[in-house]
């Protein structure tokens, strides 16, 4: 049997990210996270498509951010960018089978759509941060 801590070892590493990006994806992360919960609560009354995956979506968005606030980052493969994309949306699938599993439906949007906000999020993460650290270094 695999340990978690060796998983976390093996593809968690920490990364030199610089404070106002850690403090910037930390900003966002409170944001999004609050959306989520503001979301849930409104569509136990006003249910449709969009307030139904919208959840997935923004938890896509805010888990790579909330690793860059920790200063972390994931590594499984070399490049990144699909690193940060396959975990993420293997992390939320992994969440979506629990749910399932607890006698819930599985959705396939919700999977689609998470899909859609980790290829958002990664770009994000891989392309974005760089440059706000590369502006903070000119300084």
């Amino acid at each position: 049997m695999i340990s978690s801590n060796f998983i976390a070892k093996k593809y968690i590493k920490k990364e030199n990210y610089t404070i106002s990006s850690r403090i910037i994806c930390g900003i966002l992360t409170f944001i999004i996270v609050t959306l989520i919960y503001g979301v849930q609560e409104y569509r136990k009354e006003h249910y449709n498509f969009w307030f139904g995956v919208l959840p997935s979506f923004l938890a896509s968005l805010a888990f790579p951010l909330l690793f860059v606030t920790i200063g972390s980052t994931i590594k499984v493969v070399k490049n990144k960018f699909i690193s940060w994309g396959f975990i993420t949306v293997l992390i939320l699938t992994i969440y979506e089978t629990t749910l399932w599993i607890g006698g819930r439906n599985f959705d396939i949007m919700d999977i689609l759509f998470t899909l859609i906000g980790a290829i958002i999020s990664s770009f994000i993460v891989v392309s974005l941060i760089p440059k706000i650290q590369m502006q903070e270094e000119a300084e």
